[in-house]
């Protein structure tokens, strides 16, 4: 068996090049979407860059049960194989879209064949213990924002490849988007090998003490509305839609012009923000996150990073101020994308321990296939919403914060409302359901209710 070490590194791989499908369309979604006739305008694109951001997390949404079954039954090795294997074929296929209906197609194909945030989350949680799970989960969202940062900048940097001069010819200068989805698709390749001869199966090492609870197996249906699960699962869908929304929104902002309150960036002056942002986090995420988990706990974390998104959100748009001096404006969106996703990461991560803290192990799969059914579903229908709401608000004459800004302020509306949704999450959830058992802290009803 492959050591503990190895195995994580694996699945934080995983995770990375997962990230990078998310993350690499953004920089050239308008420019794409342009090229395919259906916008005329830099501000008009932003209702179809929201389409095609549906159409992936609309893909993972109706797949993500099938997938958390699945993860029960076959195990999660060969699931996450799968998963890898899906995002080198189907990166690809997206690479080579020439029309609009063919690049929606192969991203909802590419988010229904990519389960690995569902067996990847699961495996953490059955191959650390529970001293060891905020640190593996920390380290799983480093990697996870390492990979939207290569996303950003490898769409930023190698989409239209004849234009910037690293080709003069051939199938990348007849596919301007080919090149990025091309470098995703070998990443996702290299990964496989290294899955396959470090990553162990864990599926039965999830039967440790089953003997505290009903062997019977729950539905889907009766987990998501179990009170213990359906609260972490309202603060995942807080998250997913807040996180999937500022990208959607900052990409749009950043790409509209500067009469609307934009900053009319090209696509390499987006991902290169972006990038950076994300990089700055990189230095102090570990640290503060051991720092405030270990003095709050997770629960509490949760709490403090639903409350500090909302003046975050609301300050945000303000930036539009800055437009007349280049170096600071670039100072202070750097720093404020840091801070945001700062908070988003430390906040996803104790969401994540606390979903898995509240199931028994051998339901894990399940579980995860949940929280990803809702988190995609919010995540697929969050850009659509606030791209057809920044393309109405951008073009009027309205006053702040009706004009671009309020997107901003929908999602510091939401992050208001999942934090007084959170505040009734029991503080025995800072540690696995089963440890609460043992200790009495719980009631488990061994009826077929259960």
């Amino acid at each position: 068996m492959a050591s503990k070490s190895l195995a994580l590194i694996s699945i934080y791989l995983a995770f990375f090049t997962n990230a990078i499908i998310f993350t690499i369309v953004l920089p050239y979604g308008s420019k794409m979407v342009m090229s395919f006739g259906l916008a005329d305008s830099r501000d008009a694109a932003g209702t179809w860059v929201g389409i095609l951001t549906f159409s992936l997390m609309f893909g993972t949404s109706i797949s993500s049960p099938f997938w958390g079954q699945l993860c029960d039954i076959w195990g999660r090795k060969p699931i996450i194989m799968i998963a890898m294997l899906s995002v080198a074929v189907f990166s690809i296929i997206f690479g080579f879209s020439a029309n609009f209906l063919f690049a929606l197609i192969s991203r909802f194909l590419l988010g229904a064949m990519t389960p690995i945030a569902i067996v990847g989350k699961t495996v953490i949680s059955e191959i650390c213990t529970s001293s060891e799970q905020s640190s593996a989960m920390a380290w799983q969202n480093i990697l996870w924002q390492i990979g939207m940062i290569v996303g950003s900048i490898l769409g930023g940097l190698f989409e239209s490849p004849q234009e910037s001069g690293l080709v003069s010819s051939g199938i990348f200068a007849d596919y301007p988007f080919l090149l990025p989805n091309v470098v995703t698709a070998i990443l996702a390749a290299l990964c496989l090998p290294m899955i396959y001869l470090t990553l162990w199966e864990t599926l039965d090492k999830s039967h440790n003490r089953l003997s505290l609870i009903n062997e019977n197996n729950r539905s889907f249906w009766q987990i998501a509305k179990d009170p213990i699960c359906l609260k972490p699962l309202s603060a995942y869908a807080c998250f997913s839609s807040n996180s999937t929304g500022f990208h959607e929104i900052v990409t749009l902002w950043f790409w509209a012009n500067i009469n609307s309150g934009g900053f009319e960036m090209n696509p390499n002056e987006i991902g290169l923000i972006l990038g950076v942002g994300s990089c700055l986090v990189l230095f102090i995420q570990k640290p503060v996150h051991n720092f405030i988990c270990g003095k709050l706990g997770m629960v509490k974390t949760l709490h403090a990073c639903l409350l500090l998104q909302i003046p975050s959100l609301m300050i945000f748009p303000l930036a539009s101020a800055l437009n007349k001096d280049n170096t600071i404006k670039w100072v202070m969106l750097c720093s404020m994308c840091a801070w945001w996703y700062l908070v988003l990461n430390i906040g996803f991560t104790a969401q994540v321990i606390i979903a898995n803290n509240s199931i028994v192990a051998k339901e894990r799969g399940r579980m995860n296939g949940i929280s990803m059914t809702v988190g995609a579903m919010v995540r697929a229908f969050a850009p659509l919403v606030y791209g057809f709401i920044f393309s109405k608000t951008v073009e009027s004459s309205w006053i702040f914060p009706f004009n671009y800004a309020a997107s901003f302020y929908i999602m510091a509306l939401l992050a208001c409302l999942a934090y007084y949704s959170s505040r009734n999450i029991p503080s025995f959830l800072n540690s696995p359901i089963e440890e609460a058992i043992e200790n009495k802290y719980v009631l488990i009803n061994n009826s077929k209710s259960r």
